[in-house]
């Protein structure tokens, strides 16, 4: 009949029409439990900060330790927090930290397998590694606490073109677990930065939740970054 030929014209070209989309690339997977909270572009426009921050971390930390410390970025991506905890090693340096105005806190993390070369060049060493990672001891955290807030300065000036904010650490940590600065699902951004020193070579990250930096969010683009 006419209507039976109607609907399968439909049908037909439905399916076609389909099979075009997915040709164009139109058709995507989309996790609903995990929204995307940053765009790529906004992903771009941090990592070019941080990138800056890098560098002028790396240069600090040169000064610092008395021979040549280079750190650069490695990933930037939003993951849950869960996720972000689950990446981070047993026992770790961990420093949680405030960003006011900016409301919540954030993380910033020092892998064992570079912190302790670091911390043996600024007690005169070499910058020798330990064989097995372990809790740092009080003079130990105090050394890492001068590293983070180097760090920091670094930090607030490569964020001062979207926003000024005054990082302060508000508590120290070893053990990933007892860190849960936002609930298991909350998206955050995650980024992970490589440092060098002479042949070793360690990692470090920072985890920003989406709500802190939500208010700031329409800053970070890369035309509005340069046009700053």
């Amino acid at each position: 009949s006419g209507t039976d030929r109607e609907d399968g014209e439909e049908t037909e070209a439905s399916s076609v029409g389909t099979k075009v989309a997915r040709k164009k690339g139109k058709i995507k997977l989309y996790d609903f439990r995990r929204p995307d909270k940053f765009s790529k572009d906004q992903i771009r426009t941090i990592e070019m900060m941080h990138e800056s921050f890098a560098r002028h971390f790396g240069a600090d930390l040169s000064g610092y330790i008395r021979t040549i410390a280079e750190v650069s970025v490695t990933s930037v991506k939003q993951l849950t927090y869960q996720e972000y905890s689950e990446r981070i090693p047993n026992p770790t340096s961990i420093a949680v930290f405030s960003v006011e105005p900016l409301k919540g806190l954030c993380v910033f993390e020092i892998n064992p397998s570079i912190i302790f070369p670091i911390i043996d060049r600024v007690l005169g060493g070499q910058g020798e590694a330990i064989a097995k990672p372990r809790e740092l001891t009080d003079l130990e955290q105090a050394i890492v606490g001068k590293i983070i807030e180097k760090g920091f300065t670094n930090l607030k000036d490569s964020w001062h073109r979207i926003v000024d904010f005054d990082p302060e650490i508000k508590a120290r940590e070893t053990n990933p677990q007892f860190v849960q600065i936002v609930a298991p699902n909350e998206m955050c951004l995650n980024l992970n930065f490589e440092i060098k020193i002479k042949e070793h070579v360690g990692s470090m990250s920072m985890c920003i939740p989406y709500m802190v930096i939500e208010p700031v969010l329409f800053k970070l683009s890369a035309k509005q970054w340069f046009t700053l």
